[in-house]
């Protein structure tokens, strides 16, 4: 038959318990209820202008913007081979 300490020590675990059970039910209830204040940082000027932004679409911009097109292609490309590498990667005996 346990003694009367470790009933003690039994109640008051329990007791902890649900003290935090209740807390974390109370704090949860709170964050539920708070109203959502709107955010000003996602608000979108209107534009005044009823004119398409200004485009370069000389020769030279768009081998500039064809130029970019390539590098960010053959990046692709590296990263895409270095994800089959890794994927046709062999397992090393750890067993040794």
């Amino acid at each position: 038959m346990p003694n009367s300490s470790s009933k003690t020590v039994f109640l008051a675990l329990v007791a902890v318990v649900v003290m935090l059970l209740a807390a974390f039910i109370v704090i949860k209830n709170q964050k539920e209820l708070q109203p959502i204040a709107p955010s000003t940082s996602n608000i979108i000027p209107k534009q005044e202008s009823s004119k398409p932004p200004q485009t370069g679409n000389d020769d030279t911009q768009l081998d500039k913007d064809l130029n970019n097109i390539d590098n960010n292609i053959s990046s692709l490309e590296t990263d895409t081979s270095t994800v089959d590498q890794g994927l046709n990667d062999q397992p090393v005996d750890l067993s040794q």
